[in-house]
């Protein structure tokens, strides 16, 4: 895992939101008006606006959740990985080491992390999930709990800490996603399916660019070209079935996928928590259960 903060050493500030003749919502000579139902977000440490909700929105502290990630490592006996800001502090996340974090998926070690992570930018709401790591080549995929989530509302300091009591949520999680890790490993696939696998993870439509007589994209072309390297290493070691193939689409996020073949979001989001490589992770995931419903 990427080396993380021991602390944010930033937070958010709540000023009013002002706006000026560069809007144009108010006249060339009129002065700058406040929007008296809003407010802005502002990182602390840059000035840049992360956000402009309504007035009853609520944020939670980034020193707030770095007392959560305590708290946390106290209640599963582990300890606090560290932070992690994505996007300028449009989002932030926490990674606590929980007891019994290292494991083994089919010969290869891993390990597990719990995962805390709030959106400034009011993308999403506060999340808990779990953050593997596979220690032979770094690949990294997250999980996040669907069941679990805080609005930016009311009391959230207080609702937030009397959801922390369920981390036991995060074993739960840990152990469906191993056991699936290893139905995975047992499924072998051939080069007809891998093949199909691939179109469907990067919406290629074979039978159109057929019928249409027109070449595949030079961006998909390279996009292809470069998650056939990470399938042919991973399956060389993990071999061809489909746990080989989802740690080709988890070493594709985790190492290649990006502009000119260099990952620009796995350097600010450890773990492939957030953003379009967990997206991708995530479509991989689904098309691999899916197949799973199918051969196991």
């Amino acid at each position: 895992m990427t080396k993380l903060a021991q602390e944010f050493g930033w937070e958010v500030t709540q000023n009013d939101l002002i706006v000026g003749n560069q809007f144009g919502l108010v006249g060339p000579n009129q002065a700058p008006a406040i929007i008296s139902d809003r407010k802005a977000i502002v990182n602390s440490s840059t000035g840049d606006v992360l956000n402009t909700p309504k007035l009853g929105y609520t944020p939670l502290q980034n020193s707030q959740l770095e007392d959560a990630a305590l708290m946390m490592a106290e209640a599963s006996g582990g300890t606090v990985e560290g932070f992690e800001t994505f996007q300028g502090g449009k989002k932030v996340l926490a990674f606590v080491k929980a007891e019994g974090h290292t494991g083994e998926i089919n010969g290869n070690e891993i390990n597990d992390y719990i995962v805390i992570g709030n959106s400034h930018d009011g993308s999403s709401s506060i999340f808990i999930g779990t953050s593997t790591t596979l220690l032979r080549c770094s690949n990294q995929f997250a999980e996040i709990q669907r069941d679990f989530s805080i609005r930016h509302s009311g009391q959230i300091a207080l609702k937030f800490e009397e959801a922390l009591g369920h981390y036991q949520k995060y074993y739960a999680q840990r152990d469906i996603m191993h056991k699936k890790f290893v139905d995975m490993s047992k499924v072998k696939i051939d080069k007809t399916l891998i093949a199909s696998l691939t179109d469907r993870l990067f919406d290629v439509d074979r039978l159109a660019i057929s019928r249409e007589e027109k070449e595949m994209s030079t961006r998909t072309q390279n996009q292809l070209d470069s998650f056939n390297i990470s399938l042919e290493r991973e399956m060389t070691d993990l071999g061809s079935n489909l746990w080989g193939f989802f740690n080709a689409a988890t070493h594709y996020s985790t190492h290649s996928r990006g502009a000119k073949g260099k990952n620009y979001e796995s350097a600010n989001a450890v773990g492939n928590v957030v953003g379009s490589n967990a997206n991708f992770n995530k479509k991989a995931s689904g098309i691999i259960t899916r197949e799973l419903g199918i051969l196991a």
